[in-house]
């Protein structure tokens, strides 16, 4: 799944949405961001739609900030499904 431009394509709705509310919105990536994940899109991109638009929907005023951070630790992981007993 390309998550880079997924990620980056979501911020930009929200950023839009967050305008047109009068909020200011902040979109910060934290080390590099993984041009691609082994992941299921569309679930991926629902999550991130879910937390931004409620974020947004339920802030009156001020400003929203979405990060997306990485690090060594986690580029290098390796997910295992555990063995059934």
């Amino acid at each position: 799944m390309p998550f880079a431009d997924l990620v980056h394509e979501v911020a930009g709705l929200f950023e839009l949405q967050a305008a047109a509310k009068g909020l200011s919105f902040r979109f910060d990536t934290q080390g590099v961001v993984p041009e691609v994940v082994r992941a299921d899109e569309k679930r991926v991109r629902q999550i991130l739609i879910n937390l931004l638009g409620n974020g947004i929907k339920f802030t009156a005023r001020g400003r929203w900030s979405f990060a997306s951070a990485t690090s060594a630790r986690w580029r290098c992981s390796r997910w295992r499904t555990p063995a059934r007993a």
